[in-house]
């Protein structure tokens, strides 16, 4: 191959690795934007907290809200994220499950809660 061609050739190749290097970054700030949806829907999502006096008349809340945050979960791309948010809809299902448990039980359900909640804002950040 001659200087010329290979120049050429260079030259050729520069926009394909630039377009290459921009897929590249697009997909990562695709995989961000999708990390940061999840994240503020999960937390939306976690934002109920059962009233314990109230909590027959809050069933179908509970398992809508269980619902979507597994859902959200199965759609994360980050395996992070859909894990906090996994847990989060284990909490709100065994709220559902518990609604009859003592007073104490309930306490035990806000307080892994919470831990969820906050386990979710540290992969989210």
């Amino acid at each position: 191959m001659t200087a010329r061609a290979a120049k050429k050739l260079s030259l050729l190749l520069v926009p394909v690795l630039v377009l290459a290097g921009g897929c590249r970054l697009s997909e990562e700030a695709g995989k961000a934007k999708d990390k940061a949806k999840v994240c503020i829907e999960a937390l939306n999502l976690s934002s109920m907290v059962p009233d314990y006096k109230n909590r027959e008349n809050q069933t179908g809340e509970l398992e809508r809200r269980a619902k979507e945050l597994r859902n959200l979960a199965d759609s994360a791309a980050d395996r992070d994220v859909a894990g906090a948010v996994g847990g989060l809809a284990d909490q709100y299902a065994r709220a559902q499950q518990r609604k009859a448990d003592t007073v104490e039980a309930f306490g035990g359900w806000v307080r892994d809660t919470v831990k969820n909640i906050d386990k979710l804002r540290e992969v989210c950040t």
